[in-house]
């Protein structure tokens, strides 16, 4: 399946269900993957406004920030996630996100 049919299938899916987050990111993702990362950038500020428990937006919205040079943005975004993780007591994600963090910090200097 090449990445205009990803695209299409997608979007039939999110017009099937379109409170579906998972769906929601799957479609910022094949954003990204377009090249149009502010688009992807966009639908991913909108789950996290949406649920911010849904931890998976935060990974991908930081590093998406730190990609397009934006830190002050890449930093809210994994510190938000951090917290969200400890609450959620998801410590494989708080790792996770704690590394990036710290990938990030590294990159601003």
């Amino acid at each position: 399946m090449n990445a205009n049919d990803r695209f299409e299938e997608i979007r039939r899916m999110l017009a099937e269900e379109p409170d579906d987050l998972f769906l929601h990111y799957a479609m910022a993702l094949e954003y990204v993957r377009l090249g149009e990362p502010l688009q992807g950038i966009g639908i991913l500020k909108a789950i996290r406004e949406k649920d911010p428990s849904y931890l998976p937006v935060y990974m991908k919205l930081g590093t998406l920030y730190e990609a397009l040079q934006q830190y002050p943005e890449a930093l809210e975004v994994l510190e938000a996630g951090i917290r969200e993780a400890r609450i959620q007591q998801q410590f494989k994600t708080l790792g996770e996100l704690e590394q990036v963090l710290q990938m990030v910090r590294d990159d601003m200097e």
